[in-house]
């Protein structure tokens, strides 16, 4: 995801020097990319080493090295939800569709694209989380049929 925000070719670059396992070497191509990049860059590195509890870009690159979902999705027998908008910036679509074809014990799976015409389209549906919070609401009171009353009594009452 993070090699995903750089310029053509800095990405590669990252990722040969995080491989060497030179630290200074990564360390210092991001302090220079953080200076000229984009925000989504500077977002992707702050977001990654608060998500990972990582205090320096090579620290988070090795810890999101190590997360991995191969070998895990075919064990998940619930049901799930995959959201996605269709011009998220960290993760394309067609990672959402890999996800669906590996979920081959999952209960249930349901997938839900979210939209420009929504104004849902971007990571975590930024510009409409009203729109997603409804999504998962909905889709929880499939299971939870509670849920869907005591939203109704609520928003009636």
């Amino acid at each position: 995801m993070i090699l995903q925000q750089m310029p053509p070719g800095q990405g590669r670059r990252l990722l040969s020097l995080f491989l060497a396992g030179d630290r200074a070497g990564v360390e210092a191509l991001v302090a220079e990319e953080l200076k000229t990049g984009t925000v989504c860059f500077h977002w992707s590195i702050v977001q990654g080493m608060h998500i990972t509890g990582t205090k320096t870009p090579f620290d988070c690159l090795t810890h999101l090295s190590q997360s991995k979902l191969e070998g895990i999705l075919q064990h998940i027998r619930g049901d799930v939800l995959l959201t996605e908008g269709e011009d998220d910036h960290l993760f394309p679509v067609r990672h959402m569709y890999r996800i669906m074809d590996e979920l081959v014990c999952a209960h249930s799976v349901t997938a839900r694209m979210f939209t420009a015409r929504e104004g849902a389209e971007h990571h975590c549906q930024v510009g409409n989380t009203g729109l997603a919070r409804e999504e998962i609401v909905r889709w929880l009171s499939r299971f939870h049929p509670q849920t869907a009353e005591q939203r109704s009594a609520v928003s009636t009452g």
